[in-house]
């Protein structure tokens, strides 16, 4: 019995040391594991990166400008507009139709504009008649006068009502010619070859003095109208040009700045421009249009404005130096544009420093990189 005992327990320390071994060998491969992993995570990873992710700094020349918006508009236009108080008898243009200098457009009833002129030649013929008895009357107490029958008072009370008959007629005759003029007006005619942007009224309507009754554009003449910070007014002068985009146009257009109003907007705080078009451009008057106006041009090492980084303090752009990532401060010297791509004149680089576009990303500094071709 004691032999069993003694085996039993040979047996169960020998299980013991088994065990404590088999534990002591799989700790240390979990050390040697971990051992690797923090050699591992001691190499710092290669960033490899495409040549489109990378910028060689150079002298460039920028375009400095502001931005502008605004719209075609006509630069002869008119609203043609009813000289009196009339029915519309004829409308014979509608929206879209070609006119010509002194064509008919549309008529106003001239009934009511006969009779008027009518009663006012009527009104003349009785004030020329009231002036010929107030004459009649002044030449005879002239002539009493001077035989010493009436005094010189009353002579002179009917030269003075002569006179002022003389005036009615004259003021009446002057009726009769504006009449006259508004029966000639009932034909409302083109003042110059344009095209109908509008019609404000229909045959039979009833209008009153000034209504507008035609609406005429001439396509043939167009500039833009648009608007500008007044903050800018300092660096805004005429004959700059700006590079404009207009609706339904692939290409920009270059117009010249021709006007400035010398009156700013007291609702939005800006300046109305005026630019001329070239004679290449195709558009109409309303169409819309949004561009830069070149106020200035500057020349220095330039990078694209994207590859300016803010994360710090300081603006700064990541270097490629001896395959690693460097960061260097740089101050903004000036913004501006090349092409259509926005870029910045710096200090603190060098020419043919390379330097990451923003489609790199951040990388942290001293990280190792590999340039790729693209």
């Amino acid at each position: 019995m004691k032999i069993f005992k003694w085996l039993a327990l040979l047996l169960v320390v020998i299980g013991l040391a088994f065990g404590v071994a088999r534990a002591l060998k799989q700790r240390a491969v979990k050390q040697e594991e971990a051992a690797r992993a923090a050699q591992a995570q001691m190499i710092a990873p290669t960033f490899e990166l495409m040549s489109s992710d990378t910028y060689e700094v150079a002298q460039r020349e920028i375009v400095q400008s502001i931005r502008v918006t605004g719209s075609v508009k006509a630069t002869q236009n008119a609203t043609l507009k009813a000289p009196v108080a009339a029915t519309v008898e004829t409308v014979m243009v509608q929206a879209g139709d070609t006119v010509k200098a002194g064509q008919l457009l549309a008529t106003l009833d001239p009934v009511d504009l006969q009779q008027r002129l009518e009663l006012a030649e009527q009104q003349w013929r009785s004030a020329q008649a009231q002036a010929a008895i107030a004459k009649r009357q002044w030449d005879s107490n002239e002539a009493l006068v001077k035989q010493g029958f009436i005094s010189n008072v009353a002579a002179q009370a009917s030269q003075d009502s002569w006179l002022a008959a003389q005036a009615q007629a004259k003021a009446a005759q002057a009726n009769v010619r504006l009449a006259q003029q508004a029966l000639k007006d009932a034909n409302i005619r083109a003042p110059f070859a344009a095209q109908v942007a509008r019609t404000w009224v229909r045959a039979g309507d009833r209008v009153g003095v000034n209504a507008p009754v035609i609406e005429l554009v001439d396509p043939s003449a167009l500039e833009i109208e648009a608007q500008a910070s007044a903050q800018q007014l300092a660096n805004i002068a005429l004959g700059q040009t700006a590079r404009l985009h207009l609706d339904g146009n692939v290409q920009a257009v270059e117009a010249k700045l021709v006007r400035i109003n010398p009156s700013m907007s007291p609702a939005t705080r800006s300046l109305t421009l005026y630019f001329s078009l070239p004679d290449s451009a195709r558009t109409r008057p309303g169409v819309f249009a949004q561009g830069t106006l070149e106020i200035n041009r500057a020349q220095g090492l330039a990078v694209p404005s994207t590859a300016l980084r803010n994360e710090k303090p300081e603006p700064y752009v990541q270097v490629v130096a001896s395959g690693q990532i460097r960061h260097v401060p740089v101050e903004v010297v000036a913004d501006g544009r090349i092409g259509d791509d926005a870029y910045a004149i710096v200090s603190g680089l060098q020419a043919q420093d390379v330097v990451l576009r923003a489609s790199a990303g951040a990388i942290a500094t001293g990280t190792s990189v590999r340039l790729i071709e693209s």
